[in-house]
């Protein structure tokens, strides 16, 4: 009898809940009630007739019993029964679930049985929840109304039941099951109904109160057992000593290379590749198996104790050229780790043939292109085949480490038997297993060859694979006959290749290796692979371990060796067991199958109606096949039926319209988001060349959506035999938690995205990285926020008790004793867990809280931060993302005071040496960001997050702060300068504002501004790639203005702040503008508010009204109609505006900073702070801010400026030369820089010389942008070397040819160019060379001011002995081209008095230069040649060429005209010969006046040039025939030959053409010239 009472009744009472559950209607209710009564009573029992607690069986009674409970129908009579056996099944659960842990039925299932967990947990949940419904009952039952605070709610008797029910019953489940049971019953503790969260907060203290611990099931048998024999096929690194363990691993995985049948062989490779998962670990296998075949060719040389036999390897010459197991294997192994190295060697060699225009083919084969076209072709081919090798020499610092490791190490195992086979045998491994399958065919590495021309390209890399195989093999064609041309280009390169062979063969210092782990690792795939594998081939496996010791010097060692991985491997196969067998499909037809029929027997009366979306029919005529989707994003594996989707796929297929007709179903891998709905037509950018990184990088193209981004693969990628497509991946922009540059050293265009779910991070990489990078980063700011869901904010279990601990706080209602009870009941629970002693809160089961329940709140809330900082970063996040579901705005205000003391946690974080601290920060950047986006959520409760968080967060640790710093940027920019999300978060700065923040923002700001960016130089800021995150800090740099009132504050920073806004000012948007505005008008505020000196009061307000003014409005790029008006842009209009805006904003600046330091003291410490930022600015950054840097660098680098400073400005000034373009503003802005910095030069600086000629050659280059800047900079260094007495012991002229010496190498090439030679006659090469700004009107000032610096200078310097006082009696000859040059400004009698003056002539003379002295006001000038002092004909002939020029380019104006002409008709009298040179180029001119002229002298003149000129002998035969006194030439005349020979005995010849502007590429020809002079200055 007691054998019979100890039985277990399980299956007993399951056969009899599937008889009762086979009955219908309310006639078996009673039946039923007692079932489940009796069921309650087994469950109870421990002493006889009980049943187990984890059995299977409770599990299939309780699917009988939940499936009972339902809502009580509405007939009277019933609603008691009904409700009887709704009780008794609830109570027959919560019995049934006591300590039940969900197990899925396959043991093996892995880590899908975290699913099949869920999926019953739901299911169970769902059941007691909906038993809560079920059992209720209003009316008599139902809760009286609430009344005053001190009236408590009395609740019936009945609905206490099902309520401690339910709890107990999900208790029980969350005990049993607790990673499964949180993460399900989370959403419960956030329903709207407040019973459930009161049931969620009792269920987890009764929980916490049992014991329970929060900790992920243990599923690691599993794995190990998977890992074992995964061990097997490999030797692990795990093992402390390298010795017999190692040996045998080894040899079992060369045995399966050896034995490996080809049919199974690709197979094992790619097994091999993903067991062998570490770098170490497939570096070790590869140089056994290169140990393996050289050692077979070597006569069976021992090697590493392993040693099998490879009949196919039988000499030197056919090393890794065999088909054997090991080869395939390595070319396997390059096509993965070789992927972006080929592909940089191919797509070279690719583009060269693609841009070949020769149009020779690559055909080398007489027979059928013949004979002409062959060489032709031959040519063709040796060219691009140099090209190649020129590519393939170049890549070596490319090749990954891996390959120079294998390399060296195949060379040193070589070398020991056939030295002179060392190059043939790497060879073999680099070109036939790695580059020459990759050059035949390119789409291997997805390159595609264009259609048109794949045919000849193909045929074109063929040849070139057979000429790069012939160099490696160190062989000349013999066996095709039309490829013996090339033997005489194998026997000129072949030297080229063995250097290559001979780079990479280098051993590779560990140290310096920094290839990245491309591979895979082994999954169950590889493990069921292996599994069979081994079953299958065990014997042979077996034989070939066992006699190893036939091929081995140590026979008894190989032979244990053998025999312990044998008997190992024999162990593993008996702990797995029988492989898992491929399904093989059964034969017999539907209707017999005896799993279908139970299957659609089961679920006949089941509702399909949740599983009808996730699988679709299609209208398709019903003479094709049909088509069926199924939607996989529709799947929720942790809920979904998958025997009801079953279900209803059989139940489809069987419909009428189905029957014996052919299907294909589609399987739909998309829309895996709620925000997938993808739009087509909505903005996006698309990136084409740009590749991702999974097992390797493949090329694919990325398109960034208002709501996505999309990745689709280039090439179709294989997923099944026969079966291929592009692969689309789609990541939501919501899922993207970050994306950012990075610097591995791998790959310079390297970029991360991060993603939130799961924490998976994507590796890409593109020549467009920064503005993908802002694309996203813009994209993802314009995306309204999506709340995660709870099961993905549920990531690990430290989770767990800091959800609880807010659930518990929120819980705390006001206005729900009930909840607020559990609450604290929860709370109790969790300082349980937590062990927490110290706990204020000692009768939790009570439900009383003390005093007010808010301020309770807060006080344990700080309390519990203090005790468990490590809950912080879970904490926060948790608390955040819970506001998004509430609908009150006091449950935020809540919520946001009692996360405010976990702030000060944040700390320990980004703190070394607190044990809290996370090397990658990770996390803690999630959090801020978490916190940045409350203040941008959330603006109607600004002000309590700005006091209660980033009031707290500004007083943390600066190592903290500037982490909050660098994400609020980041959060910020992803927004954009003035969207809500960027102004939030400037509220934010605002209140975070110190005296560090401030400096770590300022220093931000210029940091960005001046980031490098060489493969992207702007001219405009706006353009810099970083312009949103400048923008964002220039508003961040408003809010933090000083405004303390305390000098030593508020003056801190002003150098800081006067060079940021140097550098932003007048750029950008109104709203970017005003900004940068205001800071300098926060800080005239500040510094009046704080002055220490009521003496610069007045100046302070002076300059703050000065600074309203519409002209300073002006300097930062604003204008204002009104006070009241809006701001607006206003630019200037052109370059030279631009420059001169700048200037002036630069020295409003620093009056800003004489006036506001109000002593000489700190005004110098400011301008030395500004002066290293300038400094620090202006050598290393693009154009637009070199403009700005050189601009305020001249303002203060106005004296005890060294030679080194000015070497630097030249260095940068070369390298802005060099970089050119249409815009020269940096250019100009360092020569504007060079000018005023010439002054503050040493006395005995070594440059000062060389920049003479240094502007002389710009003004040489005719580049109109640099005129004005060049011409002062020439000016400035003559009048510094007169003021340094250099021109005292002799004339400028031969002075600075002197000091020219160094630079002749360049400058005589720019004379000859020019056609001018200083030495024969500096005034009138100079003169020719500035003249030409003469006559344009916006560069006559800078022209005029500069030739009147050098006949000043040039007369003061001059030896006057013999005249009185030093004043002359004619034009000094030095000075003749400047006088002349400059006549056209003084035509007017007063004007040529004052030029006379610059001339030093004194009064007595005036009448002799052609002044008449009587009647200054009306009379005419006319200047005698001997006044000019022209006493030879070397003279007369430059002064009336350099006149005929001017009078050519003469623009109308009569006075001129009549001098220029009176003067040459005067020197004709004397030099008629001469001036009948000049005739030719003035014939046009002179022909005009006779035409057209009405003013006499001008006629007398010319008609005087006219009949000399024809009365030369010379000139009679141009004039024979004619009767005219003019002639008949129509066309322009240039000048004579005559002329320009005579000008060229004297270097002269260019001063016959009229020297004008040059454009475009013109100009930029003769500014190359330029770099090449500075280098020699620098030199």
């Amino acid at each position: 009898m007691k054998d019979v009472t100890n039985i277990d009744v399980s299956s007993t009472i399951v056969t009899l809940s599937s008889f009762l559950a086979s009955f219908d209607g309310t006639t078996s209710h009673r039946l039923k009630i007692k079932f489940c009564i009796m069921t309650e009573s087994a469950c109870t029992r421990s002493d006889a007739l009980g049943m187990q607690k984890n059995s299977s069986a409770r599990r299939d009674i309780l699917d009988v019993i939940t499936g009972w409970i339902e809502p009580t129908s509405t007939l009277t009579g019933l609603v008691a029964l009904e409700n009887e056996l709704n009780m008794a099944c609830l109570r027959a659960s919560v019995k049934l679930l006591d300590r039940l842990e969900l197990r899925p039925v396959d043991a093996n299932a892995g880590d899908d049985s975290v699913h099949v967990v869920s999926r019953l947990f739901n299911k169970y949940s769902g059941a007691l929840l909906e038993a809560l419904e079920a059992c209720h009952t209003p009316a008599s039952d139902s809760v009286s109304e609430l009344g005053s605070s001190h009236h408590k709610m009395r609740v019936s008797k009945k609905e206490a039941e099902i309520r401690e029910l339910v709890i107990t019953g999900l208790s029980h489940l969350v005990s049993a099951n607790t990673e499964s049971g949180f993460k399900q019953c989370l959403p419960l503790a956030y329903d709207e109904d407040n019973r459930k969260r009161a049931i969620f907060a009792h269920v987890f203290a009764r929980v916490i109160g049992q014991g329970t611990t929060f900790e992920p099931e243990d599923r690691s048998a599993f794995s190990e057992r998977n890992n074992r024999l995964c061990e097997a096929g490999r030797f692990t690194l795990s093992y402390n000593r390298v010795g017999a363990k190692l040996l045998i691993a080894m040899a079992l995985a060369l045995t399966i290379c050896e034995i490996c049948p080809p049919s199974e062989v690709g197979m094992m490779i790619n097994v091999l590749l993903n067991v062998f998962d570490t770098r170490e670990s497939l570096m070790k296998l590869i140089k056994a198996m290169i140990e393996r075949d050289i050692a077979a060719a070597g006569k069976m040389i021992p090697i590493c104790q392993v040693y099998i036999a490879n009949p196919l390897i039988e000499t030197e010459q056919s090393l890794f050229r065999s088909d054997t197991t090991c080869t395939r294997f390595f070319s396997a192994f390059a096509k993965i780790h070789g992927y972006n190295y080929l592909r940089t060697l191919v797509q070279p060699l690719i583009k060269i043939m693609i841009d070949d225009s020769s149009g020779c083919g690559y055909d080398l084969d007489p027979s059928r292109v013949g004979e002409e076209e062959a060489k032709r072709n031959t040519v063709h081919v040796e060219v691009v085949a140099t090209h190649f090798l020129e590519i393939l020499s170049s890549s070596v610092p490319a090749l990954p480490p891996m390959f120079r490791e294998i390399c060296a190490h195949i060379t040193h195992t070589v070398t020991r038997y056939w030295p002179d086979a060392k190059y043939a045998a790497t060879g073999a491994f680099m070109f036939l297993r790695f580059i020459s399958p990759a050059v035949v065919a390119p789409e291997t590495i997805d390159i595609e060859l264009p259609k048109e021309a794949s045919i000849g390209m193909r045929r074109g890399l063929m040849v070139i694979t057979k000429i790069i195989q012939n160099l490696a093999n160190n062989i000349f064609f013999g066996k095709e006959a039309h490829m013996v041309v090339l033997n005489q280009f194998l026997k000129a390169n072949i030297a080229t290749v063995t250097r290559f062979l001979g780079e990479i063969a280098k051993p590779v210092p560990t140290a310096e290796d920094h290839d990245q782990w491309l591979g895979t690792t082994s999954d169950d795939t590889d493990i069921i692979v292996l599994h069979r594998f081994f079953d299958k081939h065990a014997d042979k496996i077996g034989k070939e371990l066992l006699s190893l010791s036939r091929v081995c010097s140590d026979p008894e060692a190989t032979t244990i060796n053998g025999k312990r991985a044998w008997d190992g491997l024999c162990a593993l196969l008996v702990d797995h067991g029988a492989p898992l067998k491929v399904p093989i499909l059964s034969v017999l037809p539907h209707y017999q199958h005896p799993e279908y029929l139970a299957l659609m027997s089961r679920y006949a009366a089941k509702d399909t109606r949740q599983v009808e979306k996730i699988f679709l029919g299609t209208r398709v005529p019903i003479d094709q096949p049909a088509v069926f989707i199924l939607q996989m994003s529709k799947i929720d594996v942790e809920t979904l039926d998958f025997e009801l989707l079953m279900y209803h796929v059989f139940k489809t297929f069987a419909l009428p319209e189905y029957e014996n007709r052919r299907f294909d179903i589609i399987l739909d891998c998309t829309s895996f988001s709620s925000i997938m709905a993808l739009e087509t037509e909505q903005p996006q950018e698309t990136f084409t060349e740009a590749t991702m990184r999974v097992v390797q990088s493949r090329p694919v193209i990325l398109t960034v959506g208002t709501t996505h981004i999309r990745i689709t693969s280039v090439k179709a990628q294989v997923i099944s035999p026969g079966l291929s497509c592009k692969a689309t991946e789609i990541i939501p922009l919501a899922d993207i938690s970050d994306i950012y540059n990075v610097a591995t050293g791998i790959d310079t265009y390297e970029f991360i995205i991060r993603r939130s779910r799961g924490g998976v991070t994507e590796y890409f990489s593109s020549p467009a990285r920064d503005s993908i990078v802002k694309a996203v980063r813009s994209a993802k700011g314009r995306l309204k926020d999506i709340q995660t869901p709870l099961t993905e904010r549920f990531s690990r279990f430290s989770n767990v008790p800091a959800t609880l601990l807010h659930v518990g706080l929120l819980s705390v209602d006001m206005n729900d004793e009930e909840l607020r009870g559990a609450a604290y009941d929860l709370l109790g629970a969790v300082c349980t867990y937590l062990n927490y002693d110290n706990s204020p809160i000692v009768a939790s089961k009570a439900g009383f809280i003390p005093g007010d329940p808010t301020a309770f709140v807060v006080q344990l809330s700080e309390k519990i931060a203090a005790f468990a900082p490590q809950l912080t970063l879970d904490f926060i996040p948790e608390v955040g993302a819970a506001m998004n579901s509430m609908d009150k705005t006091a449950q935020r205000i809540s919520c946001i005071q009692y996360m405010s003391p976990w702030i000060k946690n944040l700390s320990l974080f980004s703190n070394p040496t607190s044990k809290q601290f996370e090397r990658s920060g990770a996390r803690l950047r999630d959090c801020v960001r978490n916190l940045a986006d409350l203040a941008v959520n959330y603006p109607e409760i600004t002000s309590t997050i700005q006091r209660y968080i980033w009031n707290e967060v500004g007083k943390l640790d600066t190592v903290l702060v500037d982490v909050v710093l660098e994400e609020l940027v980041r959060t910020a920019t992803e927004g954009g300068v003035g969207t809500r999300r960027c102004e939030a978060i400037t509220h934010a700065i605002a209140s975070l504002s110190s005296i560090s923040v401030r400096g770590r923002i300022y220093h931000k700001l210029r940091k960005t501004v001046c980031k490098m960016f060489v493969a992207q130089p702007f001219n405009v800021l706006t353009d810099h790639p970083s312009w949103n995150e400048i923008a964002t800090l220039i508003r961040f740099s408003l809010v933090v203005a000083p405004s303390t009132g305390q000098a030593g504050c508020d003056q801190l920073y002003v150098p800081e702040i006067i060079h940021n806004v140097t550098l932003t000012a007048a750029c950008g948007p109104p709203l970017v503008r005003k900004s940068v505005y205001g800071i300098i008008m926060n800080l005239l505020q500040a510094l009046y508010i704080s002055r220490t000196e009521e003496s610069v009061g007045p100046e302070l307000l002076e300059l703050i009204n000065e600074c309203t003014s519409p002209s300073t409005l002006r300097l930062f790029g604003l204008k204002r109609e009104t006070s009241t008006s809006e701001y607006t842009n206003c630019d200037p209009s052109n370059d030279k505006e631009s420059l001169d805006t700048q200037e002036e904003l630069t020295e409003f600046l620093v009056k800003i900073m004489e006036v506001g330091s109000g002593s000489k003291g700190l005004l110098n410490v400011w301008r030395a702070r500004w002066m290293s930022l300038i400094t620090s600015t202006a050598f290393q950054v693009s154009p637009a801010v070199q403009t700005r840097a050189f601009i305020a660098l001249g303002a203060l680098a106005t004296a005890e400026v060294d030679d080194d400073f000015l070497y630097q400005i030249l260095v940068a000034f070369n390298s802005a030369l060099a970089k050119v373009t249409d815009s020269t503003l940096s250019v100009v802005s360092m020569l504007r820089c060079m000018c005023k910095v010439v002054p503050a030069l040493p006395r005995d600086s070594r440059y000062i010389c060389l920049l003479f000629w240094l502007a002389v050659a710009l003004l040489q280059a005719s580049h109109p942008g640099f005129y004005v800047e060049a011409s002062h900079l020439l000016g400035v260094t003559l009048e510094n070397i007169e003021q340094r007495g250099m021109f005292q012991s002799e004339s400028v002229s031969s002075f600075l040819l002197k000091a020219r010496a160094p630079l002749e190498e360049t400058t005589s090439q720019l004379d000859g160019m020019i056609g001018m030679s200083f030495e024969s006659s500096f005034s009138f090469s100079l003169a020719s060379i500035i003249f030409k700004g003469m006559r344009q009107r916006g560069l006559k000032f800078a022209a005029e001011g500069v030739l009147r610096t050098l006949l000043q200078v040039t007369v003061r310097t001059e030896m006057n002995d013999g005249i009185p006082d030093g004043f002359r009696d004619s034009i000094s000859p030095d000075a003749l081209g400047y006088f002349l040059a400059l006549l056209p400004s003084f035509t007017r009698p007063t004007e040529y008095r004052e030029l006379l003056k610059d001339c030093r002539i004194d009064d007595a003379w005036l009448a002799d230069a052609g002044l008449n002295v009587e009647d200054e006001e009306g009379g005419t000038l006319r200047i005698s040649p001997t006044f000019l002092d022209i006493n030879d004909s070397n003279t007369a002939l430059l002064v009336t060429t350099f006149v005929g020029t001017m009078l050519c380019t003469a623009q109308g104006d009569d006075a001129e005209t009549e001098i220029l002409f009176a003067l040459l008709s005067d020197i004709v009298v004397y030099f008629p010969q001469t001036v009948s040179l000049v005739y030719d180029s003035l014939q046009d001119r002179i022909k005009d006046v006779l035409a057209n002229a009405s003013h006499p002298s001008i006629i007398r003149s010319v008609s005087t040039i006219f009949r000399v000129s024809v009365q030369d002998q010379a000139r009679q035969t141009a004039l024979r025939g004619s009767t005219s006194t003019l002639g008949t030439v129509d066309e322009p005349q240039g000048p004579g030959q005559k002329h320009l020979n005579a000008l060229d005995d004297l270097g002269m010849q260019g001063l016959a053409n009229n020297l004008t502007f040059l454009r475009g590429s013109h100009a930029t020809t003769m500014i190359n010239w330029i770099p090449g002079l500075v280098s020699l200055i620098i030199a």
